[in-house]
C-alpha cells in the first residue's frame, strides 16, 4: 500500500488487517481457488493490506476498500490482470491502486501536498522519519524544561521579575510540548488499531484546540519576554514591580480570544473527520485566524530585538569599545535571544515544502523547522539556566554548603561514636576503681 496513505493521513487498523490470521486465511482462499483455475495462464493471488484473489488475464478485480481512517469503505480498489497472467502497475508504478478509496477529506490533504503518486511517497518517508526528531526534540525539551523549572522555584535567591516571567514561559514551552506529545502516541496508538481518542471526532478535536492554545501561550509569552527586555533595557520604563496582572493576561488570556472565532469557524465551516489538514492554510484559509497573530508577534519582537542591539551598540560605543568587540558581543546578544524570543519560528512563516520539490529542499524545510520548533525549549533552558551564570553561582554555592554539611555531619557522628564508646569504657573501670578502693584496707 502506498506509505503516503498510510502516513500523511494517519490510517488506522491496517496492523489489524495486515494480522497472521487474515494473511493465513487469505492464502487458503488463494490456494483453494487456484486450485479450481482450469486456465494455464493466470494472475496469481497474493495479500496486500486486502486479499487478492486469482484471476483471468485481460480483466480487472475489485475489492471493498479496507476501513481505515482516511479512505471511504464504499468504494473499490483495483487490480488489472494483463495478457500475460501478470499483474499490470498502476497509479504510482503499485500493482494494487488504493488512490479511488481515498476519501474527500484526506484527498483535500494529498492535494494540498502535490506532487505525484512517487513524489507523495518519498514526502511522506521523509516526513516520517522527521516526526520521530520531532518526538525526540519535545521529550528532551519537556526533561530540560522540567529541571530548569525546579531550579528556579527551589533557590529562593533567585526568585526576581525576570526569572518569575523565564518561569512563566518555560511553564507554557512544557505544556506545549507535552501536548505535542500526547497527540503523537494517540496517532501511534491508531496506527496499531488501538482506541485512542481520534477515535471520537468530538474529543481528538477538542485535543487540536487546546494545542494550538498551548501553541499560541507560547507566543504570548515570548511576546511578553520580548516587551520586558525592551522596556527594562531600550525605554527603562520597568524602574518598580512589572504589572505582573497584565502580563498574565497577555500570555494566558490573549490565546483564549483568539482562539474563539477560530475554533467557532472550524464547527461551522469544516465538516472534515479531526478537522483532517485544518494547519494547511492552503487547504483551510480560516487557519491565518490564529496564525497571523502568531506572525505578528515574531515581527515585533524582531523590532524589539534590533532596537535592543541598537541600544547595546550605543553603550559599548560610550566605553570605547573597539569595533569588533562592539560586533562580537552584539551579535552574541541576537544569538542569546533568538530563542527566547522566539525568532527562529521566522523560517516556518514560508510556505512548507510541497512533494514535488527537490529531496535536499524537503529535508531542509521539514526537519529544519521541525528541529527548530521541537528543541527550541532545550536550547532556552540551556541559555537562561543551565549556562546561566546566577544559576551556576547558586548551585555551586549549594554543592558547597551540601559538602560542608556532609563534612561536619561525619565529624559529628564520629565525635559522638567516639564519646559513646569512651563513656562506655570508662564506667566500668571508676565502678572497679571504686570496688577497689573499698577493699584494699582490707588487704
Amino acid at each position: 500500500m502506498d506509505p503516503v496513505l498510510l502516513a500523511a493521513i494517519g490510517s488506522r487498523n491496517v496492523s489489524d488487517l495486515m494480522s497472521p490470521a487474515n494473511q493465513k486465511e487469505c492464502r487458503t482462499t488463494i490456494e483453494e481457488t487456484e486450485a479450481s483455475m482450469t486456465l494455464d495462464v493466470f494472475c496469481k493471488g497474493d495479500w496486500d493490506v486486502v486479499c487478492w484473489l486469482p484471476i483471468e488475464p485481460n480483466t480487472t478485480q475489485h475489492q471493498p476498500c479496507p476501513d481505515v481512517f482516511g479512505f471511504d469503505a464504499s468504494k473499490e480498489a483495483t487490480r488489472i490482470c494483463g495478457s500475460d497472467g501478470l499483474w499490470t502497475p498502476g497509479v504510482g508504478g503499485r500493482i494494487s491502486d488504493f488512490y479511488p478509496c481515498v476519501s474527500s477529506d484526506a484527498q483535500g490533504v494529498m492535494d494540498a501536498l502535490g506532487g505525484n503518486a512517487d513524489e507523495q511517497t518519498r514526502f511522506s518517508e521523509i516526513a516520517s522519519d522527521a516526526r520521530v526528531m520531532e518526538i525526540v526534540g519535545y521529550c528532551v525539551s519537556f526533561v530540560s524544561l522540567a529541571v530548569a523549572m525546579f531550579i528556579f522555584c527551589y533557590f529562593k535567591c533567585l526568585h526576581c521579575s525576570r526569572i518569575h516571567i523565564h518561569k512563566q514561559l518555560f511553564l507554557s514551552f512544557m505544556i506545549h510540548a507535552l501536548m505535542n506529545i500526547i497527540i503523537t502516541g494517540d496517532q501511534l496508538r491508531f496506527l496499531n488499531d488501538q482506541e485512542g481518542f481520534r477515535s471520537t471526532p468530538i474529543v481528538c478535536e477538542t485535543f487540536e484546540v487546546l494545542l494550538q492554545y498551548c501553541k499560541l501561550s507560547a507566543f504570548s509569552w515570548m511576546f511578553v519576554e520580548g516587551l520586558y527586555l525592551h522596556g527594562l533595557i531600550a525605554v527603562s520604563v520597568f524602574q518598580g514591580r512589572p504589572n505582573f496582572f497584565l502580563y498574565y493576561f497577555i500570555g494566558w488570556g490573549t490565546p483564549v480570544f483568539i482562539l474563539i472565532p477560530w475554533v467557532v469557524v472550524e464547527c461551522l465551516y469544516n465538516t472534515d473527520v479531526c478537522w483532517l489538514g485544518y494547519n494547511l492554510v492552503s487547504k483551510n484559509p480560516y487557519f491565518w485566524i490564529i496564525e497571523v497573530p502568531r506572525n505578528i508577534v515574531l515581527l515585533v519582537n524582531l523590532v524589539f530585538l534590533l532596537s535592543i542591539i541598537r541600544v547595546l551598540i550605543v553603550k559599548l560605543r560610550a566605553t570605547n569599545t573597539s569595533e569588533t568587540e562592539q560586533v562580537r558581543k552584539a551579535v552574541k546578544a541576537a544569538i542569546v535571544l533568538l530563542p527566547l524570543l522566539g525568532l527562529t519560528n521566522i523560517l516556518f512563516i514560508a510556505p512548507p515544502p510541497k512533494a514535488s520539490d527537490p529531496t535536499s529542499v524537503i529535508i531542509l524545510g521539514l526537519w529544519g523547522s521541525l528541529f527548530l520548533q521541537s528543541f527550541q525549549g532545550f536550547f532556552v533552558a540551556l541559555i537562561y539556566c543551565f549556562l546561566n551564570g546566577e544559576v551556576r553561582a547558586a548551585l555551586v554555592k549549594h554543592w558547597k554548603r551540601w559538602q560542608t554539611w556532609s563534612s561536619t555531619g561525619t565529624r559529628r557522628r564520629a565525635s559522638r561514636s567516639l564519646s559513646m564508646f569512651t563513656s562506655t569504657t570508662e564506667v566500668p573501670m571508676k565502678h572497679l576503681y571504686a570496688e577497689g578502693a573499698r577493699v584494699s584496707p582490707k588487704l
